[in-house]
């Protein structure tokens, strides 16, 4: 199944088919002068398969009742983690060879089977539905070809239409699912090889009222079983740390964390069975990223999540011991000493800029400066999962920037 999920305004694919990119999008002025009302947006949505016409969103119960099912019958009762979107495969009576993907959305809170999700989008491919009868309400199908596209919707580099960007430049409001972020609506069509179409993909994310899913309060009982570790364990492939004189193995409750004297520079929510969602602690003037995941299948309250991943950087004084006697002060030698699979596996670079202020003959005066970096990344990796990725500043030779330590999901 493919997996989108968001948090606040941002929708980020998590097992996308393809990448998307903004492009300019001149928009065909004969078929725009015919969408003047939210009406008109939302039929754009409206497509035909198999002989029959369905408006996205809709409901699963819809193409059922048409012949459609899920192409694995566990994919059914497969829970889909709260604010979240996964693709399923259907197929039409039994064929095989008339398979389509349809992306459900679950916009509530806490977790939910996937029959029991909406239809919030369809993706054709001409690998797997060749011989489905499938079409927009405008007439594009499989067998068009770019001008056919562009000759009803405008002129676009990749042949991708984010609706909801255009109607909301004209003044309109389109109730759907955080429709202010790039490509929330949108017609895809992606080219194969020569002229020819090999992908159509529609979404139309919209929420109701009745998607409200209240917050859990009650802290799940899985985080009272954990058992912090009195030191740390020479077997690094076990994930402990100890962060300013307290030891922690990861995966561990966030409040653990908190009980140290943490707190969140900004309070939420996570919706169930949700994983790797960034958050950041802070702790006097020092601020550290933490990846926050959700093993309850109800929305809880962040101090009820647990921590599957942290970035330590070296600056702020962090007293961080690792494995080994080893810490933030290590040279790399010394851990290529003590750890025998330690690896270099890129060098990245960032750019970066520097804000201040300065006085002179009594004024204030704002100046920034542009810095350039470049990170050599060794890691070490192991089949649980658990990793420790270090980060070395190229040009301080043997002066460790950051360190992050994560690990798999918690299964309780």
């Amino acid at each position: 199944m493919r997996h989108r999920s968001w948090k606040k305004a941002v929708i980020t694919a998590i097992f996308a088919a393809f990448a998307l990119s903004a492009s300019a999008l001149a928009l065909n002025q004969p078929y725009w002068d015919n969408v003047k009302t939210q009406e008109d947006i939302e039929s754009i949505y409206q497509f035909n398969l198999e002989g029959k016409q369905y408006a996205l969103p809709c409901e699963i119960a819809d193409l059922r009742k048409d012949g459609w099912e899920f192409a694995q019958t566990a994919d059914m009762t497969a829970k889909i983690p709260g604010e979240s979107i996964q693709g399923a495969y259907f197929i039409k009576d039994g064929n095989k060879e008339k398979a389509i993907i349809l992306n459900l959305l679950n916009a509530g809170g806490d977790a939910k089977e996937a029959q029991a999700c909406r239809v919030t989008g369809i993706d054709i491919r001409a690998s797997s539905a060749a011989a489905v009868d499938f079409s927009t309400i405008d007439g594009i199908s499989l067998q068009s070809s770019r001008a056919d596209v562009e000759k009803v919707y405008g002129a676009s580099d990749n042949l991708m239409y984010d609706f909801s960007k255009q109607i909301t430049e004209q003044g309109m409001s389109i109730p759907s699912f955080f429709s202010e972020a790039a490509n929330s609506d949108e017609l895809y069509v992606s080219l194969g090889s020569g002229d020819a179409i090999s992908v159509i993909e529609m979404n139309y994310y919209k929420v109701f009222d009745t998607d409200e899913t209240p917050v859990s309060t009650e802290r799940p009982a899985y985080l009272d079983t954990y058992t912090a570790p009195a030191s740390v364990d020479a077997d690094w492939t076990k994930g402990q740390f100890q962060l300013d004189g307290k030891t922690y193995q990861l995966p561990a409750p966030v409040s653990e964390f908190l009980d140290d004297g943490w707190t969140f520079e900004e309070e939420g929510n996570l919706p169930g069975l949700r994983t790797q969602q960034i958050e950041y602690l802070t702790k006097g003037d020092r601020r550290m990223m933490v990846y926050l995941a959700n093993a309850d299948e109800h929305m809880v309250e962040l101090k009820n999540t647990y921590v599957q991943k942290v970035d330590v950087k070296a600056e702020g004084g962090a007293q961080l011991l690792l494995p080994a006697n080893t810490s933030l002060t290590s040279k790399i030698a010394d851990l290529e000493k003590a750890f025998p699979n330690f690896t270099k596996i890129t060098t990245e670079k960032s750019s970066s800029s520097e804000y201040g202020t300065y006085e002179e003959n009594g004024q204030s005066f704002y100046k920034s400066h542009a810095a350039d970096n470049s990170y050599d990344v060794y890691k070490l990796s192991a089949e649980n999962d658990v990793e420790y990725e270090y980060s070395y500043q190229t040009d301080k030779g043997d002066t460790c920037y950051e360190v992050a330590i994560s690990c798999g999901d918690w299964n309780p």
